[in-house]
């Protein structure tokens, strides 16, 4: 498993480095003010590795109720 990665997507306000913690990987993603309510790709690329995991994330309208982001495959 990768000590590192960094995951990009069309609605994130930069680039995410992941860093190891005790559960796999971990970063914080901010979300472009912009962005439009919809599904966004979000691609995880390990460093040095060179392994993409592809995943989704939903943009919904402020004040929907929706389950909190969770990884669907480890990195």
């Amino acid at each position: 498993r990768a000590d590192k990665a960094v995951a990009t997507s069309e609605a994130f306000v930069a680039d995410v480095k992941l860093a190891k913690d005790a559960d796999g990987l971990f970063g914080e993603a901010a979300i472009r003010s912009s962005v439009s309510v919809g599904e966004y790709a979000v691609t995880v690329a390990c460093g040095g590795e060179g392994q993409t995991v592809q995943g989704n994330l939903t943009v919904t309208a402020e004040g929907s109720a929706t389950a909190p982001a969770s990884p669907v495959a480890p990195v």
